[in-house]
């Protein structure tokens, strides 16, 4: 199901049907669902950070999600010029790189997701020797602030960074 302008839109007061035929049903809680999703935390804005190699994506809470487009499918090897242009969809609910044709889902990227599901586990796979947590962790620092830096962000294992300005 996609929940963008045409499928939300105009759907205020949504009640079960008192006929109870499934595609009343199925209608009711598709637009349940909607609803539920732009009620949280949806793209404001985005734009591609060069300096810390970064797509950056402000949340309507304020909240910036970023990750590295090397961590993203269909942004792996795209240039800065590519990554110039960024839109806001669906009512926030996806962004879209027009110059590689390349989608992402917000609540997806706020759950680590940064590709197909085939994609993540090619990923998971070729990350499978790599150590990290335990003593090789501890060498390598690990993280985004250094302790009493005062840094509020954290880098979570899928390679997306989150903070509050």
């Amino acid at each position: 199901m996609t929940c963008g302008p045409r499928r939300c839109r105009g759907q205020g007061s949504v009640k079960p049907s008192d006929s109870g035929r499934l595609e009343d049903r199925e209608r009711t809680s598709d637009a349940l669902a909607c609803r539920a999703r732009l009620r949280g935390p949806r793209a404001e804005s985005a734009h591609d950070d060069a300096g810390r190699d970064r797509v950056i994506v402000r949340l309507t809470t304020g909240v910036e999600i970023g990750f590295a487009p090397r961590d993203a499918e269909g942004l792996a090897g795209a240039t800065r010029e590519e990554l110039a242009v960024i839109e806001v969809e669906a009512l926030g609910l996806g962004i879209h790189f027009p110059r590689l044709d390349a989608d992402f889902h917000v609540p997806a990227l706020l759950e680590g997701v940064l590709g197909s599901k085939a994609w993540m586990a090619a990923r998971l796979g070729a990350a499978g020797g790599r150590a990290r947590g335990g003593a090789k962790a501890a060498e390598g620092g690990g993280g985004l602030s250094g302790a009493g830096s005062g840094v509020v962000a954290r880098r979570l294992p899928t390679g997306i960074e989150c903070g509050i300005d």
